[in-house]
């Protein structure tokens, strides 16, 4: 087990626009390139399962996601299946104004990746996903 923080990332829209994005469906969704057949289903109030298929390194692999939001602050995610199972991190937004500031906190653990290499391959992962939101965020209607 790995702590991972990422801290530092900025999305270039308001807090409000970040999170009208994040529950926006289809343009959400089309913008990660590196996801598909992306299946969401609610579990309770403000949490839900995502499964999909994610490029990781050159190949398709199975990943399910548990999402508990907590708006405006940030949402967990629970990584159930995938390279990066039995993880958990801490999405923290912070809103600047016309920006919103992304921080990410976690232990990270992997049954796949050699320990000396996690840390790394986490900031790897992660940077995928925010660099696909955020110029997707930069467009998206406010």
């Amino acid at each position: 087990m790995v702590f991972v923080s990422d801290e530092g990332s900025y999305l270039e829209a308001p807090l409000e626009t970040v999170w009208k994005f994040m529950g926006s469906g289809d343009p959400h969704s089309q913008a990660h390139v590196s996801m598909r057949h992306r299946v969401q289903k609610i579990v309770s109030p403000g949490v839900m399962e995502a499964t999909m298929e994610r490029r990781w390194r050159g190949e398709w692999v199975a990943v399910t996601n548990r999402l508990s939001l907590f708006p405006p602050l940030g949402f967990v995610v629970e990584a159930l299946a995938g390279p990066f199972a039995g993880s958990k991190s801490f999405q923290v937004f912070r809103s600047e104004g016309a920006r919103t500031r992304a921080d990410v906190y976690g232990e990270f653990v992997s049954p796949t990746i050699p320990a000396a290499e996690l840390k790394a391959a986490a900031l790897e992962y992660l940077s995928i996903t925010f660099d696909e939101d955020a110029p997707a965020i930069r467009t998206f209607p406010r």
